[in-house]
């Protein structure tokens, strides 16, 4: 048992190194005129996969605060939306900021997790299950941020 915390340890602090990485560098949030499109969002699912639904919401939370320091640090139009420090115009960011930065973030790693537990449990092709937990936990990300803006 012992074995399996660390190896879990191990490639959660991998995952986290990546996760840092994509932050630093213009990998992770690619400017597509004023929108930012993200690939942070990988290391998530695969981590949810491999690990679990509690390292993948961890590293989802991680993914989060790192939205919200982009946006705070490397300020772009939208950028109000994920940090409470940001004004654009008339508009600020807000506790609602912090909301949408972390939340849809969190639930890439669950839902991954609970569709890749679920398909498995129904007895899937194991690779349908990923496919359909990649798929899901993207759409998760997608479809909760572009709902909140």
């Amino acid at each position: 048992m012992r074995s399996n915390k660390t190896k879990n340890l191990t490639l959660f602090a991998f995952f986290l190194a990546v996760e840092l990485l994509l932050l630093f560098t213009p990998l992770g949030f690619l400017r597509i005129g004023p929108l930012s499109a993200t690939l942070m969002h990988i290391p998530v699912i695969i981590a949810a996969l491999t690990m679990g639904w509690k390292y993948g919401a961890a590293l989802g939370l991680v993914f989060g605060l790192c939205s919200v320091w982009n946006a705070t640090f490397a300020p772009g139009i939208t950028s109000f939306c994920f940090s409470p420090f940001i004004t654009i115009g008339n508009v600020s960011g807000n506790f609602t900021s912090l909301i949408i930065a972390l939340v849809p973030r969190v639930l890439i790693g669950l839902i991954s997790a609970w569709i890749y537990t679920l398909c498995k449990n129904k007895q899937i092709n194991d690779n349908i299950s990923v496919s359909l937990s990649a798929l899901a936990g993207s759409f998760t990300n997608t479809v909760l941020i572009m709902r909140q803006r």
